[in-house]
């Protein structure tokens, strides 16, 4: 995981996303994770769930009855995949996004273990990221398409959000953050002792003549 913050950010964009469905096709009973006991179940628990499709989903537990075997009621959060454009490219692998208006009924025994669901912050702190820990940064309206917050915080040349999968680093100079990628760096070069990044703008700035007194 690259570093990178979001504090000091100088610029925003909007993210607007259409109305679909977080589940397609039926749920399925799968392996229980290892030290998982479904007895453990509560209402708040997060947990994952098989699909049909073989893909993990995640929901939160809202209730319980035993009406027709024991069922539970499940609240999905959605993926990046959900939303409007899909997934991009500042989406992280871990990814999620919280909503409330998308819920129902399923057997607990479709239930394969707990997860967490963290904040961007609190995910960014993990010394290490472990199978299910998962990190949610916006809630998601799906009848509407709408985003709670609609506006993130922005970095780099590419202007795009941060993504904790792409490895970051800071201008000694303005603080501002921007992917190796994007700028060239290396993994090998911030291994070197005392390395330093100034940006391309400060770089420039330090060029050019003072003018100020002029």
């Amino acid at each position: 995981r690259g570093s990178g913050e979001e504090e000091g950010t100088r610029t925003r964009t909007r993210t607007r996303f259409r109305r679909t469905s977080a589940m397609r096709g039926d749920k399925k009973k799968g392996p229980l994770k290892k030290g998982f006991d479904p007895s453990q179940l509560e209402e708040g628990s997060i947990v994952s769930v098989n699909g049909e499709d073989e893909d993990i989903y995640i929901a939160e537990v809202l209730e319980f009855e035993s009406k027709g075997g024991p069922q539970v009621k499940l609240r999905w959060f959605y993926k990046p995949e959900d939303v409007v454009y899909g997934r991009q490219v500042w989406h992280g692998s871990k990814e999620l996004f919280k909503q409330t208006q998308v819920s129902d009924w399923n057997s607990v025994h479709s239930v394969t273990g707990f997860c967490k669901v963290h904040t961007l912050e609190e995910y960014q702190d993990l010394d290490l990221v472990e199978e299910d820990d998962y990190f949610c940064r916006q809630a998601y309206k799906p009848n509407s398409g709408e985003f709670v917050p609609d506006i993130v915080p922005v970095f780099c040349v590419c202007e795009t959000p941060y993504n904790p999968d792409r490895p970051m680093v800071e201008c000694e100079d303005c603080s501002d953050w921007f992917h190796w990628s994007c700028v060239g760096v290396r993994s090998k070069d911030t291994r070197r002792r005392g390395y330093t990044y100034t940006c391309t703008s400060c770089l420039m700035k330090k060029a050019s003549p003072d003018t100020s007194e002029i």
